[in-house]
């Protein structure tokens, strides 16, 4: 870590000198925080700062190793969630303007009307039914996909913060049907990964 022209400037750097850190030498190459630190610590004066083997090293580079595969794999699961949850808007908006379209078939089909006249509004009734359970399927594929994040990375903000806003959603949801018990629940949930945006 030290260079010179002269030898005797240099011998006395390496022995009294403190190392600049590689995150500080060369800040454009984003070196992670924690190599930066194993480094410093490997070109400590104090042998007592130093990993004691090279064992030790080794296993402290398998350390930070892991955890880059377990924060890689949880972002791949985030991009899943981000994705479903998208998705899981758009079938909510499109379930909405269906039920406002099965609202105003019912207010004009009359129970003594025929029978072509009420097939509108049934079939209009069996789309919303099977574009809910659509809905259904795709919040509980992103819930999935943000909590297998979690398990790969507890700390994800992004996974926390689609958890809070998938459950926000619906405690919405049930705030507009006037159901207490789910809205209770749902903000309970809120609560677990909200960091203070909802």
């Amino acid at each position: 870590p030290f260079s010179g022209k002269d030898p005797r400037k240099v011998v006395r750097s390496v022995a009294f000198d403190q190392v600049v850190p590689p995150r500080k030498r060369a800040p454009h190459r984003n070196i992670p925080l924690e190599l930066d630190d194993l480094a410093v610590r490997c070109l400590s004066k104090e042998p007592s700062d130093r990993p004691a083997t090279a064992l030790k090293l080794y296993q402290e580079i398998e350390v930070y190793l892991e955890g880059t595969k377990r924060r890689e794999e949880a972002e791949v699961r985030v991009h899943q969630g981000v994705e479903q949850a998208s998705r899981y808007e758009e079938q909510q908006a499109s379930v909405r303007a269906m039920q406002r379209r099965v609202r105003k078939l019912r207010s004009r089909v009359k129970s003594w009307d025929q029978i072509e006249k009420k097939r509108e509004l049934w079939i209009a009734e069996e789309e919303v039914s099977t574009a809910e359970v659509e809905a259904i399927d795709t919040f509980g594929a992103a819930v999935t996909a943000y909590g297998q994040a979690l398990g790969h990375d507890p700390e994800n903000r992004e996974a926390r913060l689609g958890l809070a806003a998938l459950y926000w959603n619906k405690f919405r949801d049930a705030e507009a049907r006037r159901d207490v018990k789910d809205q209770h629940s749902y903000l309970s949930l809120v609560e677990q990964y909200d960091d203070g945006t909802y």
